[in-house]
């Protein structure tokens, strides 16, 4: 928690921590705590995937299939690699989820030593 913090990113930045079996443990779309029961874990919310909360946006998929550029991100942090892929384009929500826009992220990601986790940070670099 204390590498992620989200002030020190500013409003285009976020950071994620992913385990090594591309498991979800921190991520700002990472909702864990059941809305009808406040401080109440959801069933199963540390065995959600890196490719159940990112989207990106190609235009070539079919639903629910996970993006060639995704999956590529996900085996970067899950084989503890240091490095970046700039320029992808994704979708995200806003206004509680009811709109969709699409930009450009940049994401860097590198392991964090003496743990099985990696550390990713996406950055919104142009909205389309």
């Amino acid at each position: 928690m204390k590498l992620a913090l989200p002030y020190k990113l500013g409003v285009n930045g976020y950071t994620f921590i992913v385990s090594n079996n591309g498991y979800v443990l921190l991520h700002p779309d990472l909702r864990p705590f059941d809305s009808k029961h406040p401080g109440v874990l959801k069933e199963n919310y540390n065995s959600i995937d890196l490719t159940e909360i990112e989207q990106i946006d190609e235009e070539e998929l079919e639903p629910r299939v996970p993006s060639k550029t995704l999956l590529k991100l996900r085996q970067h942090l899950v084989d503890y690699e240091k490095g970046k892929m700039l320029g992808v384009p994704v979708k995200f929500h806003y206004d509680k989820m009811r709109r969709v826009a699409q930009s450009k992220q940049d994401f860097y990601f590198a392991p964090i030593p003496h743990t099985p986790f990696s550390l990713g940070i996406g950055e919104t670099t142009q909205l389309i």
